[in-house]
């Protein structure tokens, strides 16, 4: 896929009006800060290699597998949208450790989009093909999948909390006009597609491409989206990586064959621009690239919805890194040379990420596993015509704190099967998946 054009400096100032913060306690970004955001980022392009790695293999495998390569054709896409979301969570600072010297929060981000970087529509053939995805008409920029992880100071366990994408919450940064810090309560998979579509309108009419439209609206919906989360569970989200459904074939492809478990036979016709092409028997399936794409995608013919999207989703990243571990290649640097092409493509990540620092001090988190939790859902209503996730903020920011401090985290339960009771099919926010090495658990 083509790469993201260079951003426009002359923009910032626009970008800046747009996210600027009005909440107590949430710094305001200025363009002097932006403007030096800016010049760190080319700096730290000058001083280092290009950097190129398996992101893919984070937002697959959960267990950071990255590398550094001097490969530069093209360079993996980098985004300043924490600059533009300006830190927004009530214990933010404007400084990400250069180390792992402190606990790290990363966000990943699934896109549900048709397009490439640049903004041009994948060929029809292909979505419909191999991303069974309808239309390459068809689709928005809805974040389908928000995934926060959390890695200790001391690399120990991570743990990986799934924001379901209709919980019902208050937005940051989407209102592209008059750049409020408050935007309407939308369910947070809106986020990104409101403020991306606000910029640009804002934008139009002002000599840019058509290209240069998209780059701005994207980061501008990638900031409104860190904003929110932040804001939501109120913690700093210190890096992030964004992949979407031509990505994620892509690096699934590399991968290869992926073993799964279903406890019931699923069928899931795409029609219209909806399902997601899933049609799988029983037991133990072997899923190639555009059966891995379906599996994660499916949402209708399920007990329980997006929840139970949401624990294929966790399933499906726990055998991943299974996979790759038994492979060795979660140890291996060298191993993780053929992600390198898929990634570089069509992943995004934030340009404050040292990926070769971040290596070096977290021996153990690619040998561990991953405790994945749900945030927890109050209940169901009907809002604005659509069905909606009822989120209490204050037991979001619960949880999430409870799972994220060390001593609170080690003395809890322990994790529950894919499969059991605890997941995602109630809304309850415990733990839904941590399968021990080589089980292969059953999911709805």
């Amino acid at each position: 896929m083509p790469t993201e054009p260079t951003p426009d400096p002359a923009s910032a100032d626009e970008l800046v009006e747009i996210f600027k913060r009005a909440a107590d306690g949430v710094p305001v970004p200025t363009a002097q800060l932006v403007a030096g955001g800016l010049e760190r980022g080319r700096a730290r392009r000058r001083r280092r290699t290009a950097l190129a790695g398996a992101v893919a293999a984070l937002a697959l495998s959960t267990a950071g597998a990255m590398v550094v390569n001097g490969l530069s054709n093209p360079p993996i896409t980098t985004s300043r949208a924490l600059d533009l979301a300006a830190q927004s969570s009530p214990q933010s600072s404007q400084t990400t450790p250069a180390r792992l010297d402190k606990a790290v929060n990363v966000l990943l981000i699934g896109l549900d989009s048709r397009k490439d970087l640049a903004g041009n529509e994948l060929p029809e053939q292909f979505v419909r093909d191999q991303l069974r995805a309808g239309s390459s008409a068809d689709g928005g920029y809805n974040t389908d999948t928000l995934l926060l992880l959390h890695i200790p100071a001391d690399g120990g366990q991570v743990s990986g909390v799934s924001i379901p994408r209709d919980d019902y919450v208050q937005t940051y940064g989407v209102d592209g006009t008059n750049g409020a810090a408050a935007g309407p309560m939308d369910k947070i998979s809106f986020t990104y597609g409101m403020a991306m579509a606000a910029t640009q309108a804002k934008l139009a009419g002002r000599g840019l491409s058509a290209s240069q439209l998209e780059q701005q609206g994207r980061e501008a919906g990638r900031a409104a989206t860190l904003a929110t989360v932040q804001n939501l569970l109120g913690v700093q989200i210190d890096h992030f990586a964004e992949v979407d459904l031509a990505s994620f074939y892509d690096i699934a492809q590399t991968i290869g064959p992926v073993q799964v478990c279903l406890k019931h036979a699923v069928s899931d016709p795409v029609r219209q621009g909806a399902g997601s092409g899933a049609d799988f028997p029983a037991g133990v399936s072997s899923l190639n690239a555009a059966d891995a794409l379906a599996f994660v995608r499916q949402r209708h013919n399920l007990p329980n919805g997006d929840l139970d999207r949401i624990k294929r989703q966790q399933a499906f990243l726990a055998a991943v890194r299974t996979k790759l571990a038994k492979a060795g290649v979660l140890a291996d640097l060298g191993k993780l040379q053929g992600l390198l092409g898929a990634v570089q493509k069509d992943v995004v990540i934030d340009d404050r990420w040292s990926v070769l620092d971040f290596l070096r001090q977290v021996p153990n988190l690619t040998g561990g596993e991953v405790r994945y939790s749900t945030l927890p859902i109050d209940g169901y209503e009907t809002t604005k015509g659509m069905e909606v996730n009822l989120v209490d903020p204050a037991k979001a920011k619960a949880l999430v704190q409870t799972l994220f401090t060390p001593q609170q985290a080690a003395a809890g339960a322990g994790p529950t099967d894919p499969g059991g009771g605890g997941g995602t099919g109630a809304p309850t926010g415990q733990a839904d998946t941590t399968p021990q090495a080589g089980s292969l658990a059953c999911v709805d």
